[in-house]
């Protein structure tokens, strides 16, 4: 991969002056340093996001006379590359009903869908919130953990 690019400088120095003040200069050089670097990412592929981090990490400006000043520099460079995939997770989800007889099953799961509450599963599927709260340790401390695609199990009552 290689990196390119270019780099402001802005430099506050103090004048040398016999007198006790002495005066605080500032000079600005935008666009005063290019640079261009190759860096080696094992296993960058084409299609991949990389993230670059640069950070000057030594300056050493050198004032050769009151016109002219020398910069070395040393920038650090960081590269990261993320590919990011696409996955079929689930073929088919179909919404099941609770069951309308007598003898509903000893134990259900269920996957929170949005607008979901626990006194809204509770009365859906024929049980208590404090079952719902008994079976999910989790929801017993803070219940607005609560949120969809969690998978909640619902007891029998």
């Amino acid at each position: 991969m290689a990196l390119e690019g270019v780099l402001d400088v802005e430099l506050y120095y103090l004048a040398h002056s016999e007198d006790d003040v002495k005066p605080l200069y500032r000079a600005v050089f935008p666009e005063a340093l290019s640079f261009q670097h190759t860096v080696v990412v094992p296993g960058l592929e084409p299609g991949m996001q990389p993230q670059i981090k640069l950070s000057v990490s030594q300056i050493q400006p050198d004032l050769i006379n009151r016109e002219t000043v020398e910069v070395a520099l040393m920038v650090r460079s960081a590269v990261t590359a993320t590919e990011y995939l696409e996955l079929e997770v689930a073929v088919e989800a179909v919404q099941v009903a609770p069951p309308a007889g007598d003898d509903p099953p000893t134990l259900t799961y269920v996957f929170v869908q949005p607008g979901d509450s626990i006194w809204k599963l509770a009365r859906q599927y024929h049980t208590t919130e404090e079952e719902i709260f008994r079976s999910n340790p989790k929801l017993q401390d803070d219940p607005g953990l609560l949120k969809p695609g969690d998978r909640l199990q619902i007891p029998r009552r």
